[in-house]
């Protein structure tokens, strides 16, 4: 299919779960749509909502999955190609070259699984968050660590690329480990010790609409 006419990217609904102030994959969209700048709404629905709202979605979209960004008339899904795409058609989260942005596909795609240990933990027997704990986090920690170490492409940037701000990749990366502190997986002093990493981390805490959604999802969760 062609791109729909009534794809409008200034009118933007976040469709997610209700579950502020973790983050989980719809949570990694809103943070980079809240990093640069872009006004979105927001509807968000409970878990015991859910199976009503998959049969709803299974009528227009064959994934029926979270999260879905409406853009218009337009039901965009898969949130790390919704955020690639919003990222050219905006003009921003990009890289000064198609090898910053490859970068940043690289370590989006290496989130996938990491991703799913962490539900799998998040939703599991107190046996299965023991071992993710004493090892699967760690492992995370250093990988990711590493990968930013490799493939870093701005030594005067904290994030992966010269994207002001950080791409997609540098979104989802912070946005699995935010809830793994979150979730009390992760020590947040953990993360300040990987250098690279806890830097990116840092930087992409600060990002004033970050943090101040954050601080405030925080607040009203108490």
């Amino acid at each position: 299919m062609s791109a729909p006419a009534s794809l409008d990217l200034s009118s933007l609904t976040l469709h997610y779960f209700a579950v502020p102030p973790a983050c989980l994959r719809g949570g990694a969209l809103r943070f980079f749509l809240l990093a640069h700048g872009l006004p979105f709404a927001e509807s968000l629905v409970s878990f015991a909502d859910w199976p009503a709202k998959k049969a709803e979605l299974a009528k227009t979209l064959p994934t029926a999955q979270f999260p879905v960004l409406e853009a218009g008339e337009v039901e965009l899904v898969q949130h790390v190609a919704i955020m690639r795409f919003v990222a050219r058609e905006k003009g921003v989260g990009l890289g000064k070259s198609e090898w910053e942005n490859y970068v940043q596909d690289l370590v989006a795609d290496e989130m996938h699984k990491w991703r799913a240990d962490l539900v799998t933990a998040v939703f599991g027997s107190d046996d299965v968050k023991a071992t993710f704990t004493s090892e699967t986090a760690p492992a995370l920690l250093k990988l990711f660590d590493a990968l930013y170490a490799k493939y870093k492409t701005d030594a005067s940037s904290a994030f992966l690329t010269s994207a002001a701000n950080g791409g997609w990749g540098d979104a989802v990366v912070f946005g699995l480990v935010y809830d793994c502190v979150h979730y009390g997986f992760v020590k947040r002093e953990e993360v300040e010790a990987c250098g690279q990493l806890g830097k990116m981390y840092a930087a992409f805490e600060g990002v004033e609409a970050v943090k101040g959604w954050i601080e405030k999802a925080k607040a009203e969760a108490k």
